[in-house]
């Protein structure tokens, strides 16, 4: 946790968003909001979300309060929640709404061509 707070204080100030596209156990999101920062995690595995969301109920992360999330199933209604897939979550993250077609879905063929 050391390292990441060195680091998350290197590179950012208070009230500045910290990204862990790999949220996993959820260790970078609990410590950006424990420094004063907000934090955006994703993960595709729903336990880990989980997990996540009760180690920063301490610190009151918006991502699960009424705020879109990112999700795997076909179901974008989530109650309280809207799940963003595809170019509508990639806007959202960097307001460009030509970073899906342009960046992401071109490195996506990519990948395929190379497996």
């Amino acid at each position: 946790m050391l390292f990441l707070e060195w680091f998350i204080k290197l590179f950012t100030n208070e009230g500045d968003t910290v990204l862990d596209p790999f949220m996993g156990s959820g260790t970078t999101v609990v410590v950006a909001r424990r420094m004063g920062r907000s934090s955006l995690g994703i993960d595709i595995v729903p336990e880990f979300v989980e997990m996540t969301k009760s180690k920063i109920e301490p610190y009151k992360n918006t991502l699960f309060e009424k705020r879109d999330i990112y999700g795997r199933d076909n179901k974008p209604d989530k109650g309280e929640y809207q799940k963003l897939c595809g170019q509508r979550f990639w806007t959202f993250l960097s307001g460009d709404d030509l970073l899906y077609t342009d960046i992401i879905e071109p490195l996506g063929h990519k990948a395929k061509e190379k497996n």
